[in-house]
């Protein structure tokens, strides 16, 4: 799996053949294909990686009351960050587990049977801190791997050169890349080595993060799990008595089931996003309708109702419904509204502009609405884009919108520009005039040039611009770049 960083598309996850042939992570996919020809390669989605270890969390729930995703992992997830494979695990405490499971072979044994007719490859490592079940799991030369060493002479038995632990690299440790490079310089390779130096040496030369790590490794010091919990039910159903054919009946059997949907997620300060309502007939139990529903701001039960309502007037072939379904897919956290004096909330620009993108994405489909978003580029072609759009970032028009809020960026930008001719008084000067096809247009003023050029890492041919921003004889800014290597001029955007 790839993500693309600086314009350049490198690895971050590879599976177990792709490392064997000597692809690690933050090698370019280009080169990597170079050693892995065969290789299938897909961009890397975090929020369906966070979402699969979250699955496999509450599965392990079945285990033992207590369980966790890697903290490391879950820090770096919350601040948008790309970590190492290394921490996408899943922790699991079994004090106390030890008479319902039966012994730690049995309980391993039915868990790498569970995940194997999924498709799923797993190490499983048993040990007495965190730490070092972590470092087993992740580097011990055969899995399942179980610590039958005694807890309270592991701080003697793993310093000693026949301990298993003594040879791991020091990326067992669980340290930052910066920490690690810091200690690798010093031509110290392995835990051994680490556990051979004074730690009072070890404190002043890195901090007391290194030694945090090593206490946590031992067990002398404290660490916590931070446990995940199960969800509440998001799926609520109606049975009819009596099959339905009413319209009317059906959106009033629903719009009890989307109360108790928003009461469970107010619980949470959440509001729903998108629900999907499934219908059934009689008697195959079949589903004969099924539609999801859209809402970028709060939405009450009557509104719901009409909107359901809406969908079932216009289609004829619901007829026999025994069953209502509804499920919510989506959900997000409130906003905060400011009341008013009487209690009431006011409805503003943002909630206006939030239910007309609610009402025409559930009439023509959520890919239909997108919304443009900056990126941190310095080329302009690839500052913006768009994607589906984000209720979270919807925002009406400021309404002090003035011409100092005027961004060096035009608003209307031409991608790759409209070719223009420009007589100009010498060669790396502004334009004086300019043909934009037949039509003549007088420079008036011009700012620049700003010079923008390509990355040196980018695998594209380095092109030198020069952009100016000029007004013309009828005050409209234009902003025209000037390719030097190519030797052409480009109109590539007005402020309007």
């Amino acid at each position: 799996m790839y993500t693309e960083r600086r314009n350049q598309r490198e690895v971050v996850r590879a599976s177990e053949n792709a490392l064997q042939l000597g692809v690690y992570s933050q090698m370019s996919l280009s080169v990597a294909h170079t050693l892995c020809p065969e290789m299938i390669s897909y961009r890397y989605d975090p929020e369906a990686e966070f979402s699969l270890l979250q699955k496999i969390a509450l599965w392990c729930l079945t285990i033992s009351p207590t369980v966790g995703i890697d903290s490391e992992y879950l820090t770096h997830y919350l601040k948008r960050e790309i970590c190492s494979p290394l921490f996408s695990g899943i922790i699991i405490d079994l004090s106390g587990t030890e008479r319902l499971h039966k012994g730690e072979e049995r309980l391993i044994s039915s868990i790498e049977k569970v995940f194997a007719k999924r498709g799923l490859a797993i190490r499983i490592a048993i040990s007495s801190t965190i730490g070092k079940a972590w470092a087993h799991a992740r580097f011990a030369p055969r899995v399942p791997f179980i610590d039958t060493s005694d807890s309270s002479s592991d701080t003697l038995s793993e310093r000693s050169p026949q301990s298993t632990l003594y040879h791991y690299p020091i990326a067992a440790l669980r340290l930052s890349e910066q920490l690690e490079s810091q200690i690798a310089e010093l031509g110290i390779k392995t835990i051994g080595q680490i556990f051979a130096l004074p730690r009072k040496s070890l404190l002043k030369r890195f901090g007391d993060t290194l030694i945090e790590r090593i206490e946590q490794f031992e067990g002398t010091r404290m660490e916590f799990i931070q446990q995940i919990s199960p969800a509440p039910s998001l799926v609520r159903t109606h049975n009819f008595e009596v099959p339905s054919n009413s319209s009317y009946e059906i959106a009033a059997r629903a719009e009890p089931l989307y109360g108790s949907l928003t009461n469970t997620l107010a619980l949470e300060d959440k509001a729903p996003r998108s629900i999907t309502v499934f219908l059934f007939s009689y008697p195959s139990q079949n589903i004969i309708w099924q539609r999801e529903l859209f809402f970028f701001r709060r939405t009450t039960t009557k509104e719901f109702y009409e909107l359901l309502l809406s969908y079932l007037e216009n289609n004829r072939t619901i007829r026999d419904v025994c069953k209502i379904q509804m499920a919510v897919l989506e959900a997000e956290q409130l906003l905060n509204e400011q009341p008013r004096f009487d209690g009431s909330v006011s409805r503003d620009s943002d909630r206006a502009l939030r239910g007309f993108i609610g009402a025409i994405s559930n009439r023509m489909g959520r890919s239909a609405i997108q919304q443009a978003r900056v990126y941190d580029s310095h080329l302009p072609e690839e500052s913006i884009g768009f994607e589906p759009i984000d209720s979270k970032l919807i925002r009406s028009p400021s309404p002090n919108y003035t011409i100092e809020d005027q961004p060096t960026r035009p608003s209307l930008f031409f991608h790759p520009g409209e070719p223009i001719r420009v007589l100009a008084l010498l060669p790396d000067h502004p334009p004086k005039r300019m043909y934009l096809g037949q039509q003549m247009i007088t420079i008036m003023v011009s700012f620049g040039p700003e010079k923008i050029e390509e990355p040196w890492f980018s695998e594209k041919q380095p092109s030198l611009r020069d952009y100016f921003r000029v007004c013309d004889s009828h005050g409209r800014w234009l902003w025209v770049c000037h390719h030097r290597r190519e030797k052409r001029w480009m109109l590539c955007g007005v402020w309007v």
